[in-house]
């Protein structure tokens, strides 16, 4: 897959995932992601995905990025606790140096990204498990999983999106790390592996 620049990447992760550490200081963490969702939706063009975890929308406007550069007529469903349109101080880089804004993600949203790739993606607000059992959704091609990270909760939407899922599909985890309270790992090693083709991508 062609590419666009990183640094066109870095402008959009700095506006959408840039993070402050327990000493204040700003950190650009993971912004490999953008390039690899950005891929991967290239080169399988799914119709329909699947995010569970919106955050600021780094990981949506990737895929929603690359839908519109390669011209694939894709819906991204992303859900989140958090409403898009709900204000919070969030930290942000427009290019001079890193500072606290009081932002919603819609109003990030707005400012960095074109009307084509939001059109393509529809915020679903709530808990995963309440959006799951009351949201009719399509068949599912693609999902990627990096709302809660302890056991339950990945294992949760794993089998909430296998539920919706096509025939034919591709998940995504994020964070297969050894953390306290973290079960992403655990749950792709005792469960995943044994049922399905799985791939460490190491970012």
């Amino acid at each position: 897959i062609n590419l666009p620049n990183f640094d066109r990447f870095n402008k959009l992760s700095d506006m959408t995932s840039l993070w402050v550490d327990e000493h204040g200081e700003f950190i650009r963490l993971n912004y490999e992601r953008g390039p690899l969702l950005y891929s991967l939706i290239a080169k399988y063009r799914p119709k329909t995905v699947l995010e569970f975890g919106t955050a600021k929308g780094y990981s949506t406007l990737s895929m929603a990025w690359a839908m519109q550069d390669f011209d694939i007529p894709g819906t991204i469903y992303t859900i989140d606790i958090i409403p898009t349109n709900k204000k919070q101080e969030v930290p942000i880089n427009r290019g001079n140096k890193p500072e606290m804004k009081f932002l919603s993600v819609k109003e990030i949203w707005d400012e960095v990204a074109p009307s084509s790739w939001l059109q393509k993606i529809k915020p679903l607000t709530g808990f995963s498990a309440h959006i799951m059992r009351k949201t009719k959704l399509p068949r599912i091609d693609f999902a990627y999983i990096d709302g809660a990270h302890f056991y339950e909760g990945v294992q949760h939407d794993f089998f909430a999106f296998l539920e919706k899922a096509n025939n034919e599909f591709g998940v995504l985890f994020d964070d297969y790390i050894e953390r306290e309270q973290y079960g992403v790992k655990r749950f792709i090693d005792e469960s995943i592996s044994k049922y399905f083709d799985v791939t460490l991508i190491d970012t």
